[in-house]
């Protein structure tokens, strides 16, 4: 019976994946196509504490679907291409909450700054 739970939810999530991807007319990333900055996608911005107004190094920076990612240098930039259909941008920091994006909606040649002001959290770490 948990075998066949773990199945269906394999097979949803592969379903839910699927139709994100046909939706949103993914670029396919080839040499090619990023070597062209009219092609490309760009967010660029910067993460802070919000309590200290400190940069915040090796936040991971990530689409929702995680399918890109980077994280932020020692001044807390980043740089991150993404495709052109909407997208969710997740900031997350281990002992920060995470803070997320509303959807940016972009295409090809667009560029966005996105800055993030992360606000650390209270409450204990569990194993």
């Amino acid at each position: 019976m948990i075998n066949n739970l773990k199945n269906i939810k394999s097979k949803i999530a592969l379903i839910l994946v699927a139709s994100v991807v046909i939706s949103c007319n993914p670029l396919k990333y080839t040499k090619s196509v990023l070597s062209s900055n009219a092609d490309r996608i760009i967010v660029t911005g910067q993460v802070i504490d919000e309590d200290t107004g400190l940069a915040m190094p090796v936040v991971v920076i990530s689409t929702i679907d995680k399918l890109r990612q980077t994280s932020t240098d020692k001044d807390g930039k980043y740089t991150l291409d993404i495709t052109g259909c909407s997208q969710k941008l997740k900031a997350a920091w281990i002992g920060y909450h995470h803070i997320y994006t509303r959807n940016l909606k972009l295409k090809k040649g667009d560029t966005a700054v996105v800055n993030f002001k992360m606000k650390y959290d209270m409450r204990p770490l569990i194993d």
